[in-house]
């Protein structure tokens, strides 16, 4: 393994609304592609289009996948049945893992396709010895 990253879901602002007869119930589902693992957050019942989850997550990265660093985030609402796409967005992680730079953070909020903005704290990939605990 080469390293962790520390990923913060903290909030979603201006979702748009998905309900006809109801306030949407979101949920963030995060995605580090070139790994296979998928985490969510915990569904925000009745949230409507802002949802405060402070969760953190803890992704192990391979050698290989250091050189492929993109995370996909989904905002989706809980249904019965199958759950709705709220917004996605796409980032690209490579900058924080540069060579000969210091562990970095990132905070900060991402535009998403269909409008709402999240706020993500991103920290960059650091060797496991190193990693002593991070939360929101």
């Amino acid at each position: 393994m080469a390293g962790r990253m520390d990923i913060c879901v903290v909030e979603a602002r201006h979702m748009p609304d998905k309900e006809r007869f109801s306030r949407q119930d979101p949920y963030v589902e995060i995605r580090l592609k070139y790994t296979d693992r998928v985490v969510m957050t915990t569904v925000r019942d009745e949230a409507g289009t802002k949802a405060i989850w402070n969760q953190s997550f803890m992704f192990d990265i391979p050698e290989a996948g250091m050189a492929h660093l993109h995370l996909r985030v989904d905002v989706k609402d809980k249904n019965i049945g199958k759950d709705r796409l709220i917004a996605y967005t796409d980032i690209d992680l490579n900058h924080l893992n540069q060579p000969g730079k210091q562990s970095a953070c990132v905070n900060q909020w991402f535009d998403c396709f269909a409008n709402p903005r999240f706020f993500l704290a991103l920290c960059q990939p650091v060797p496991p010895s190193s990693i002593l605990g991070h939360a929101c």
